[in-house]
């Protein structure tokens, strides 16, 4: 029942005792014995609630000052963000950088600083490290980045020899909205995030699918672009050649600041859009996004799908693109109750929020937790 108090608040992090004690069908002194046994072991504390009302003062459960920790980093296309989460998930001591180059020693080695710095200061309470990062992994290794122009690029060092885990920031925005965000009440949620291209993750009960090898649901590789294109991949006709900011800018010949700008650029032209008359561009890009999407419902079966980056600008200012497309792709069965496609809650923070849920997994594991009590 512990282990239920910990993941409770990891959801809730801001309900009072009182809520998180009628969520979990415990008696109230069976909670009060569990938070103890917690405080004991520095995984919870209890600080005052704020006030709703007359009677009883409630108090909130919230990380123990000494307790357990997690890093998080995100490595995108252009720039780094890290940060520190307790047994909550809220990140917190965010830091951030701007790529001044994109060799990978250059970056890593930026990322392994600010990484090393919540090291010295908090030592063994830091339990593991997760990095998101804008391309195809596997285990611990970028396999290839279209936007980072990386290939076959290891990322152990930055895990300083303890738990590292690392993943696709797409997959990782999709662990964050089916745990925290927009899909957090469906059983099965897939979430599409285009930026520079398309990626994205499916979960089922909250964990995401990731294949054989990790490297699951590169949907901005799925055959949906023009046949004759060549992708960054390697593969043509990708979905990527035809949807994002890469595509956008080559057909509307945008210029650019710098390298992998292109996210930044075509966000300013879409700001010059009118929704009542949208531009041939953007009206191509939203069709093309509701017709993958439709694709990715027939053959995934989520309960709900979620949108995050420039989808949700896209699908704004062409709705009635988007919603076209999306209803012919359909297969006819899924016309008359399609599972709702809903804006994320998240957004650009979903990668990071994700490497902190995944690296708590592992942290508040009955195994990890059991050496953390001194019990192992």
């Amino acid at each position: 029942m512990a282990a239920d108090v910990l993941r409770a608040v990891r959801r809730e992090p801001e309900a009072s005792r009182a809520a998180l004690t009628k969520s979990l069908h415990l008696s109230s002194g069976t909670m009060t014995d569990l938070v103890s046994r917690l405080q004991t072991v520095r995984l919870i504390d209890e600080v005052a609630a704020t006030p709703t009302g007359r009677g009883r003062p409630s108090t909130r459960l919230v990380p123990h000052p000494s307790g357990p920790l997690v890093l998080a980093a995100e490595i995108s296309a252009t720039g780094w963000r890290t940060a520190l989460a307790g047994v909550d998930g809220r990140l917190a001591e965010q830091h951030s950088g701007e790529h001044q180059d994109y060799s990978p020693a250059t970056i890593l080695a930026a990322v392994g600083a600010a990484l090393e710095d919540y090291r010295r200061h908090y030592r063994d309470r830091i339990g593991a490290t997760s990095v998101s990062l804008a391309g195809t992994m596997a285990g611990t290794t970028v396999v290839q980045s279209a936007v980072l122009g990386w290939q076959q690029v290891s990322l152990d060092a930055l895990g300083a020899g303890g738990l590292l885990l690392c993943n696709n920031d797409a997959t990782l925005a999709a662990v964050a909205e089916a745990r925290r965000g927009a899909a957090r009440q469906a059983r099965v949620s897939t979430h599409l995030m285009v930026l520079s291209g398309a990626g994205g993750g499916s979960c089922q009960d909250g964990e995401p699918i990731l294949g054989a090898t990790g490297a699951s649901a590169e949907y901005g590789h799925l055959p949906l672009g023009r046949a004759g294109l060549q992708c960054s991949c390697g593969a043509v006709g990708c979905w990527d050649v035809d949807l994002g900011a890469r595509a956008m800018a080559r057909d509307l010949e945008l210029e650019l600041a710098g390298p992998a700008q292109e996210v930044t650029a075509v966000r300013e032209w879409l700001a010059g859009q009118d929704p009542d008359a949208p531009a041939a561009e953007t009206r191509a890009q939203a069709a093309s996004l509701g017709r993958g999407l439709a694709g990715l419902v027939n053959a995934l079966d989520p309960e709900l799908v979620t949108i995050s980056g420039l989808a949700t600008e896209l699908r704004r200012l062409a709705a009635g693109d988007f919603d076209a497309a999306f209803a012919q792709a359909l297969m006819s069965y899924r016309r008359s109750s399609p599972p709702p496609v809903l804006d994320a809650a998240l957004n650009q923070d979903g990668p990071l929020v994700g490497a902190v849920e995944l690296a708590l997994d592992q942290v508040l594991s009955p195994a990890a937790l059991s050496r953390w009590a001194g019990e192992d």
